[in-house]
């Protein structure tokens, strides 16, 4: 039976595809320059070393992305005015000049690179960590100063003249100061000052709050009372402390423990093991010696790149060029508002979905990023079912996003009823923002009994729906929580998330409280953060080049849309490290030149393969007609015969042959290093000496006093003369 052409085209695409994915080729080059894993290089007098690395020395994939040396987040750009030269890294797209890496510790001290302009700096954002920074943590050190801007307290209603005179005494008061872009008061409080009645009036009655890390012990022993003077500058000025992980990757760690050193994409995954002997090896430097060493698998793994990519440029000038385009009013190109809130990519609009390359319902955007806008109010789902509006979208280097619960929004009693709690799964593309959240506790409907009695000083919820209920029913923050088994005394149990600054100054106990204070918590809602590190390779590559991810509705990449309107399709080889752009979007009077072009590779490519093939196994039959000759002569000498060594142990003490000496009577000469220290020359047999008779007779006259190497060329191994010459 005659397949017909497209079917039979399909049937070579898969046979291809699955040839290049068995073979596994890693997507770095079998080589890298050694000039991006030095061991130490200096910026502002810091020592800068594995697993660190300077922002200029990465090295280049055969997709034209960069890698590292070292941990992704670890990279250090050197920023010089004039003659001085500053060490700096980013965190949340911010700026922190670095102060020291201690490396016996694992530290590495920051300080905000505001904080180093003028004696009375204007700190202008948080510092969070979450699942976006794997290898970053705050050490013990640390302590906080928070910080109120463009603070209006004679705003109705009056504020308590007792909270105005204590507020009074943390202004900031510096000559130099300046609040832009606020107006109004700005105060500073350390952790152990800030008393939760002013901490929760200053909240509502300013327009930022800022909490900023510092070393502990610098601030205690500061004079606290000149904080507000000028104080607290010298504090920032002093920094704070983080400390790094080991890669929590086995295949990183492998790699370390081989002496090597880790690469990773920017995309934080791990690409492979950059050794000592400028090779790229796939698992460990142990393994070094046969990964990606032979020009032969070298070439074979260029092949079997060029097939299926011959077979996809097939395929794809003969299919329809009618699906190469797509209606770009599903991509947000500029932000669009809903209600006060700008929405741009990644989100996108749930009715903007089209059908892509026979995918139903696509979007451009991330999955799980939908925001629907029904009456000018923004909503998102959370885990498909419950919603969330959205109160409003910060873009950055890490996008943050707050939601707060529809229904607790659309309450209108005062007193909202929670029902649910809030689960992120780990598959998601959102993630907790490290310290900006913290938790509401709901009890509803206990019991209580004389054996476990209600505590006397727990008021329960008084408004709302709670009132009707028979049984009580409260609500503490998480770290607030009283002793006992409250779950079994209680019908239902809720854990929500809220914003941490939120519960300051809050009296948990209070009548305000229970009387639809936690409510106003609640409105409030939490941060979430986009996980912008679960993007394929080939998501990242797509929004480089200035276009948008398109995604299904199983949240699976589908391919690349641009701006013009043109689609890209990708077919995924190997998700972590390998892919093939499917040139949709490419003219089709262009396919028969690149075909033409790539099946000339391809053809020269395999005729190579042929040459190198035949030249490989026909000095594979020289070699072993003289291994007997070899292996009688070290065993007629007896325990003159000298110690043997593999091929590859002669590669590792010579560098791969990197420093010739010269040549001998009967081939090139190489300067090599034992394990001990000691230095030899290797002399290797060239393949046109006849039979090698006479090269083994040399053997024979330095055996005394020097050392064989047995493999499958032929080497003389003997001490190096450092003044003098056994050549």
């Amino acid at each position: 039976m005659v397949l017909p052409p497209r079917l039979l085209l399909f049937f070579l695409l898969l046979i291809g595809v699955h040839a290049s994915v068995s073979h596994g080729s890693p997507s770095l080059p079998p080589t890298y320059d050694p000039s991006i894993c030095s061991k130490s290089s200096k910026c502002g007098g810091v020592n800068i070393s594995y697993p660190f690395y300077l922002s200029n020395a990465t090295g280049e994939t055969y997709d034209y992305t960069q890698f590292s040396c070292g941990y992704t987040d670890l990279k250090i750009s050197c920023s010089l005015d004039g003659s001085k030269q500053t060490p700096f890294i980013q965190l949340n797209g911010e700026n922190y000049t670095i102060l020291e890496i201690i490396y016996d510790s694992r530290t590495i001290v920051l300080v905000d690179t505001d904080a180093l302009r003028g004696s009375c700096p204007r700190v202008r954002h948080n510092v969070t960590f979450g699942q976006a920074y794997p290898w970053l943590q705050y050490t013990g050190s640390r302590d906080n100063l928070t910080f109120f801007f463009g603070c209006k307290l004679n705003l109705p209603p009056p504020i308590d003249p007792g909270l105005v005179s204590l507020a009074d005494k943390h202004q900031i008061n510096c000559k130099d100061f300046s609040n832009w872009p606020d107006s109004g008061d700005s105060f500073v409080f350390t952790s152990g000052e800030l008393e939760a009645p002013v901490e929760s009036e200053l909240a509502r009655r300013c327009s930022q709050v800022i909490v900023v890390p510092v070393n502990g012990s610098v601030l205690n022993s500061s004079n606290q009372s000149a904080l507000p003077s000028g104080g607290y500058g010298q504090v920032l000025k002093m920094g704070f402390d983080l400390a790094w992980n080991s890669s929590k990757d086995e295949q990183c760690y492998k790699c370390e423990q081989s002496k090597g050193h880790c690469s990773y994409s920017q995309n934080r995954a791990f690409l492979g093991c950059l050794c000592s002997d400028r090779k790229v090896s796939t698992k460990d430097c142990r393994n070094n010696g046969a990964s990606n060493s032979s020009a032969l698998t070298m070439l074979l793994s260029l092949c079997l790149r060029l097939l299926p990519l011959l077979l996809v440029l097939v395929a794809a000038s003969h299919g329809d060029a009618s699906g190469d385009t797509y209606d770009t009013s599903m991509c947000l190109q500029k932000p669009t508002t809903c209600g006060n809130v700008s929405i741009s990519y990644p989100f996108y609009f749930a009715t903007k979905t089209k059908d892509i390359n026979e995918s139903s319902n696509s979007y451009c955007g991330y999955p799980g990023l939908a925001i629907d806008c029904d009456d000018g109010k923004p909503i998102l789902q959370l885990n498909g079912t419950e919603k969330y509006k959205v109160n409003y979208i910060n873009y950055g280097s890490i996008t943050n996003v707050s939601l707060a619960d529809l229904e607790v929004v659309d309450d209108s009693s005062g007193c909202p009823r929670v029902d649910h709690n809030v689960t992120i799964p780990q598959i998601s593309w959102l993630f907790f923002s490290g310290i900006s959240v913290d938790y509401l506790v709901f009890f509803l409907r206990c019991s209580f009994t004389t054996f476990a009695p209600k505590p006397a000083n727990f008021n329960p919820i008084a408004c709302g729906s709670f009132i009707d209920l028979t049984r009580p029913s409260f609500v503490f923050p998480d770290e607030l929580v009283p002793p006992g088994n409250w779950s079994q005394l209680c019908e239902e149990t809720f854990e929500v998330p809220v914003l941490k600054y939120q519960l300051m100054g809050m009296d948990s106990n209070g009548n305000a409280w229970n009387n639809s204070g936690y409510a106003q918590v609640l409105r409030q809602g939490f941060q979430l953060s986009v996980n912008e590190s679960r993007r394929p390779p080939n998501c990242s590559q797509c929004e480089e080049s200035q276009g948008r991810c398109g995604y299904s509705q199983a949240g699976e990449f589908i391919g690349c849309l641009c701006p013009n309107g043109r689609y890209s399709g990708y077919a995924v080889m190997d998700k972590t490290r390998y892919s093939i752009l499917m040139p949709f979007s490419v003219p089709n009077f262009l396919h028969a030149n690149i075909i033409a072009g790539t099946s000339s590779v391809l053809l020269l490519c395999l005729l190579s393969f042929a040459c190198l093939f035949g030249l490989k196994k026909s000095r594979y039959r020289r070699i072993s007609k003289g291994t007997p000759r070899i292996e009688s002569f070290l065993q007629r000498n007896g325990t003159l015969h000298p110690k043997r060594y593999t091929y590859t142990e002669v590669k590792r003490m010579t560098k791969s042959f990197a420093e010739k000496l010269g040549h001998g009577g009967f081939g090139a000469v190489y300067r090599g290093n034992l394990s001990d220290g000691r230095q030899v020359a290797v002399k290797m047999l060239k393949d046109s000496k006849g039979d090698g008779e006479e090269f083994i007779n040399e053997v024979a006259s330095i055996s005394r006093t020097s050392h064989v190497n047995r493999g499958d060329s032929v080497r003389i191994l003997f001490a190096w003369i450092q003044k003098g010459s056994d050549l």
